[in-house]
């Protein structure tokens, strides 16, 4: 009933605010520290009155002394951003290596930035920052894996290794990450890695923009722009034979290529949109998604 990240056309859950808030209210005089996490946190950063903030405080403390790594890594970032103002990091470490104790990879995560801005006082530690980053994506954390190409892309861990970059974009991406597709895609048309074209560029892009992320999705369309009709259509067939066409990716959009198209929308409930090169690109890239779905609702 709370959360913005449903889509209420596929649940009959409607949104009601003070329905949700009361019902946490009964979870949290059960004990429920998820219930305190979910409060508290809308209180600290939402809250009107002092006393609110305060009460998520509170919540947000009891939540984490009863082992909530989410209100950990809440309190623990909250305290370490020094633009925040309330700067304290020996106390927000405490709270992120708890939680990264307790192999939660937000915490992981959560060290990998403290590590690679600084934020503890100490100079930033890329090395450190990438072994963090590492080991949350490999945890399954859906962002660090961004986080790890546009360090390599910034060249905060050498000269940088495209392909590698396009590597760590594309777990991002299968995790629900926008910027991975959509920076993925930039790399491959600016710095064109070995065995990459503009064709699979266009397949990052197209997934991209169907992701929540709406500033991921802009860039994403903005690259798509950039691209020729042939180019959109070898990545339309590239899609397509992921979803199990077996057609040539020739950037010839014929009766073949139309007619994979078409089964691919019917195997995945997808209804056709506009048929130009973009808009079957970004078809196939949302039957793409419907036949190996995310879950961005939990991140």
């Amino acid at each position: 009933m709370l959360t913005s990240r449903v889509d209420r056309t596929l649940f009959d859950i409607p949104a009601d605010e003070a329905a949700a808030l009361a019902a946490l209210d009964r979870a949290i005089d059960a004990g429920d520290p998820f219930a305190m996490h979910v409060r508290g946190q809308r209180l600290l950063r939402n809250g009107p009155t002092d006393a609110d903030r305060s009460r998520g405080w509170e919540l947000l403390n009891r939540a984490a002394e009863l082992g909530h790594t989410y209100s950990m890594n809440e309190l623990g970032m909250t305290f370490m951003r020094p633009e925040g103002g309330r700067y304290l990091p020996e106390r927000g470490l405490a709270f992120l290596n708890a939680s990264a104790a307790r192999d939660d990879i937000y915490g992981w995560d959560n060290l990998g930035r403290v590590a690679l801005y600084g934020w503890d006082g100490q100079p930033p530690d890329p090395a450190r920052a990438r072994d963090w980053f590492v080991t949350a994506a490999e945890g399954g954390h859906p962002f660090a894996p961004s986080e790890l190409g546009c360090m390599i892309v910034g060249g905060k861990l050498g000269a940088p290794d495209w392909a590698a970059a396009v590597r760590w974009y594309d777990i991002g991406l299968a995790r629900g990450d926008g910027w991975g597709g959509a920076n993925g895609a930039w790399v491959i048309l600016n710095e064109q890695p070995a065995g990459l074209t503009p064709a699979n560029a266009a397949v990052r892009a197209a997934k991209a923009v169907h992701l929540r992320d709406a500033d991921a999705a802009g860039d994403a369309r903005g690259l798509l722009a950039r691209l020729d009709a042939r180019t959109l259509a070898a990545g339309t067939q590239t899609l397509l034979n992921d979803l199990g066409a077996g057609i040539e990716v020739d950037g010839a959009f014929g009766a073949g290529s139309r007619a994979a198209l078409a089964t691919a929308l019917a195997a995945a409930g997808v209804a056709a949109s506009a048929d130009t090169p973009e808009g079957r690109l970004l078809d196939a890239a949302r039957a793409w998604w419907a036949t190996r779905p995310v879950r961005p609702d939990v991140f």
